[in-house]
């Protein structure tokens, strides 16, 4: 079901999962990418992140409709963006950061640096690729932004969102 995001009892749950202070990942494919802005409608009070840049066909170059749909959910000001997941989208075996580049772009344009997050999808990645090359690609696509923006999307902007506290 594309919008099982959206039922009743599922909403039910995450304001829920809202009024206990918590936070929810979301993650979505081209299926249900229209319903991504339509939970932080009927949630708005939940923090939320949409995993693995919600999953385009990065091998098939698949990218104006996922554009599209991320600037819808960058619209709802209580929606981050992971980016993560990507080189398994990608041609597995032949990736580079070149590929992922204009994505992660895409994503730091529509959601600002304050609102995107790297994970590194570790141990997923591992069918692609390496801890390392994952983050060292990661270096490439955010080669744009300052040092201040840089260290947002590498952490800080986890920290805040999740509410962790470094000791």
């Amino acid at each position: 079901d594309p919008a099982w995001i959206v039922r009743d009892d599922v909403l039910r749950g995450l304001r829920e999962v809202a009024k206990r202070g918590l936070r929810y990942d979301l993650l979505a494919k081209p299926f249900n990418w229209e319903y991504l802005p339509k939970v932080a409608e009927a949630v708005p009070e939940l923090q939320l992140v949409i995993d693995h840049i919600a999953k385009p066909n990065i091998a098939a170059r698949q990218f104006d409709d996922w554009a599209a749909a991320m600037a819808a959910a960058a619209r709802m000001p209580q929606m981050y963006c992971k980016v993560s997941g990507m080189v398994t989208e990608a041609d597995p075996k032949a990736w580079k950061a070149a590929d992922l580049k204009p994505y992660v772009e895409k994503v730091i344009e529509l959601f600002g640096p304050h609102r995107v997050m790297f994970g590194s999808d570790w141990p997923v990645c591992l069918l692609a690729g390496t801890y390392d090359q994952v983050f060292e690609a990661a270096q490439v696509c955010l080669s744009g932004l300052n040092e201040q923006e840089k260290a947002m999307v590498l952490g800080e902007n986890a920290r805040r969102f999740y509410g962790i506290t470094v000791a």
